[in-house]
């Protein structure tokens, strides 16, 4: 082999080996972002991530963050964009300024189109209102509580899933908050020593087999029998017991789809992914080294 046909040879192959590199690092995804506690301050700066950018009152996630996000400021959305937080054990969203004295609960916060994981409380607030959680769907909260709502009032939840280790808490005075359009698990809804709560046109998990002699009402997709979600005893001081149901009134026979925008992995590509690349470079080098040896054979027997 003369030697302009080795340049030629030996240039196809960094061509070939810079081709796949590109490609292996065009496909791996934002790497999820590791960090303890991510805070929204007061003022709207952001302090403990990258992962989350800002433009006027939106905050975007634009990775899977591992932390506790604590939100100090009101008025504002956060758009998961289908990503990940995984709460790694604490509270995932606390809704509260917990540098003010007393602490102020933050108010017409929009959380919305997110994976919340692995949290104690994947949403927290203490007295906070007017407050949407939107599109999200929560899963392995330890404590039971997706999200906690203590004496809170006019907060919005739609169109969330919730695993059967995640739950709705409404307790100590929460009031006129309303639940609808999810997909809950047995006992998804807690009610407790709280006021007039909207929980209604809600999917639940043991729908049919708490009502298995429940229709669906002229093709509405709504059941005919109201789907009892918490019940209390109530002793009054002449010792007369009374029992409080609260219930969904239009319980849905199927599932809600929940509209997220794309699902983002929680971990970045493996290495056995990886390789499923490199294989075809590998093997795209193979006839050029069976070229490289047929000439030299050839070369050999003159």
């Amino acid at each position: 082999m003369n030697k302009s046909m080795r340049y030629r040879i030996f240039a196809l192959l960094l061509v070939l080996i810079f081709f796949g590199a590109l490609a292996i690092f065009k496909v791996s995804p934002i790497k999820a972002q590791s960090v303890s506690s991510i805070i929204i301050n007061p003022g709207g700066s952001i302090t403990g991530t990258t992962a989350i950018v800002q433009s006027g009152n939106i905050y975007t996630f634009i990775a899977n963050i591992t932390g506790n996000l604590e939100v100090q400021t009101s008025n504002i959305v956060i758009n998961g964009s289908g990503y990940w937080l995984n709460g790694n054990g604490g509270v995932g969203f606390d809704l509260n300024d917990l540098n003010s004295y007393a602490t102020v609960s933050v108010t017409n916060i929009t959380i919305e189109n997110l994976y919340v994981d692995n949290c104690a409380f994947g949403i927290s607030s203490d007295g906070g209102s007017r407050n949407n959680f939107f599109d999200d769907e929560f899963s392995n909260c330890s404590s039971g509580a997706a999200i906690r709502l203590m004496d809170c009032s006019y907060n919005n939840i739609s169109y969330c899933n919730f695993d059967n280790e995640s739950q709705i808490s409404m307790d100590y005075s929460a009031n006129f908050n309303l639940v609808t359009e999810c997909n809950l698990p047995p006992y998804g809804v807690l009610v407790w020593i709280s006021g007039s709560e909207t929980v209604d046109r809600n999917y639940w998990s043991d729908y049919l087999t708490k009502y298995s002699n429940a229709t669906e009402v002229d093709h509405s997709g709504v059941g005919d029998q109201a789907y009892v979600y918490y019940s209390v005893q109530n002793i009054s001081p002449d010792g007369t017991k009374t029992t409080i149901t609260y219930q969904d009134n239009h319980p849905l026979m199927k599932p809600v789809a929940i509209p997220l925008m794309g699902s983002k992995p929680q971990t970045k590509i493996s290495e056995f992914s990886s390789m499923l690349l490199i294989g075809p470079l590998l093997l795209s080098m193979l006839p050029i080294a069976m070229l490289l040896r047929h000439r030299k054979t050839s070369n050999l027997r003159k």
